[in-house]
C-alpha cells in the first residue's frame, strides 16, 4: 500500500501544473530557498546549482523521513511547443525501516506557445522502485497524440515477484481511484 500512496504522491505535483503559465521558477546560480516549518516537523532547502543548462537541487527532512531530488531536464522547441524532460532523479527514504524509494519525473509539452491558448500534457511512464524490496510501481501519463483525454493516467503497483496487487486509474488534475488484485 505504501508504494501506491508514493506512486500517486508523485503524481501529484502536476495538479497545479495545468493552470500555472506564468513565468516558472528560474534562479539565478548559487540562488538558495529555505524552508523550516517547526510546527510540521520539517525543514527544505534547495539550490540552483547550474543555470546553463538549469540544474536544481532540493533537500528534505523530517523525523520520519527524507527527500531529495535533483531536477536537470533536456529540452525541445519547436515553433507550436516546448518540451521539458527531466533528466534527474527523485528519492524518498523512511527512517524507520530504513526503505529506499526512487523514481523519474515524466515529459511535460507545452501547446499552443506562440498562437492560441496555452495547455500542456504530462508524458511517459514513471517507474517507482523500491530499493530494499525489489517492488515497483508504474504510473503512466496518456499524452495527447493518443487521446483528447490527455490528463488520464494508470498505472500498476508489483509485488517483487513482478504480480500485479494493485492498480491505479485516474486523472493527473483532480483523483486517483486504485484496486487491489488477487493472483494466483
Amino acid at each position: 500500500m505504501r508504494l501506491m500512496y508514493l506512486a500517486v504522491f508523485s503524481a501529484i505535483p502536476y495538479a497545479c501544473v495545468s493552470r500555472r503559465y506564468s513565468k516558472p521558477f528560474n534562479p539565478l546560480l548559487a540562488e538558495t530557498y529555505e524552508l523550516i516549518r517547526e510546527d510540521k516537523g520539517y525543514a527544505c532547502i534547495a539550490e540552483q546549482v547550474s543555470h546553463h543548462p538549469p540544474v536544481t537541487c532540493l533537500h528534505a527532512e523530517h523525523e520520519k523521513w527524507t527527500f531529495w531530488q535533483e531536477y536537470k531536464m533536456d529540452s525541445k522547441f519547436r515553433p507550436t511547443y516546448f518540451k521539458v524532460t527531466p533528466t534527474g532523479s527523485v528519492h524518498f527514504k523512511i527512517r524507520h525501516n530504513n526503505e529506499h524509494y526512487s523514481w523519474q519525473k515524466p515529459s511535460t509539452t507545452i501547446h499552443n506557445i506562440i498562437l492560441g491558448q496555452l495547455w500542456n500534457d504530462q508524458e511517459g511512464t514513471v517507474t517507482i522502485t523500491n530499493h530494499s524490496t525489489g517492488q515497483k510501481a508504474c504510473l503512466f501519463f496518456t499524452p495527447y497524440k493518443y487521446t483528447k483525454h490527455f490528463t488520464k493516467i494508470k498505472g500498476e503497483v508489483y509485488d517483487s515477484d513482478g504480480n500485479v496487487i494493485i492498480q491505479i486509474k485516474g486523472d493527473w488534475t483532480s483523483h486517483y481511484q486504485y484496486k487491489t488484485c488477487k493472483y494466483k
